[in-house]
């Protein structure tokens, strides 16, 4: 018996096939796509978040002694109470005191004298992709930097040949004290220059 020649319909049949295979695999590439980017550009806000509040921790430690291992061992403790795993003090990641200055308009750190800021130069290294990284085992190192100003000290005592001075400028004494006493203060220079003989 002849067998019957293939007929257009037949050739179209396996050509809409092979299209429909073809952009299947097209979009399962681009969800990967999407859902590899979407999870890289969360873990970099979370590191640069982390970076953010371990820098602010390290500034709050900048009183009036200013030691950098009480500045790393702040920025450590903050960074790993948000899910850091790394070790700051160690390279490449970076925790240093410097100064801030206002450059053409952008502020830049200089890791100098006087230090008035901390810089916090984390990394975390996270794999490239979860579906070809699962495969290859491809690591792409984030890394997030944050620089936070030490706060000015509100109020100083300062002590020398007489037994005390206090500062002319009221309104931090009467803020101090009056959130220790829990009540609003409004004294005067004078009020406070009796308390002190």
């Amino acid at each position: 018996m002849p067998s019957r020649p293939a007929t257009s319909k037949h050739l179209q049949q396996g050509a809409i096939g092979l299209w429909g295979v073809m952009t299947l695999l097209l979009a399962v590439m681009f969800l990967a796509l999407a859902v590899d980017t979407g999870r890289l550009w969360m873990q970099q806000r979370k590191l640069q978040s982390i970076a953010d509040i371990a820098s602010m921790e390290a500034a709050r430690t900048m009183g009036c002694s200013i030691d950098l291992s009480n500045a790393i061992a702040a920025a450590q403790a903050a960074a790993e109470r948000n899910g850091y795993t790394g070790q700051l003090s160690q390279n490449p990641n970076v925790v240093e005191l410097g100064s801030i200055a206002t450059l053409g308009g952008v502020r830049e750190f200089f890791p100098e004298t006087p230090h008035e800021a901390v810089r916090v130069y984390a990394t975390q290294s996270v794999p490239a992709s979860l579906v070809a990284g699962g495969l290859f085992g491809n690591q792409v190192v984030l890394h997030a930097e944050a620089v936070s100003a030490a706060d000015p000290p509100l109020v100083a005592f300062t002590a020398g040949t007489y037994l005390a001075s206090i500062s002319t400028d009221v309104t931090p004494m009467n803020r101090l004290l009056g959130e220790m006493l829990g009540t609003n203060l409004n004294l005067t220079a004078l009020s406070y220059e009796g308390l002190a003989t």
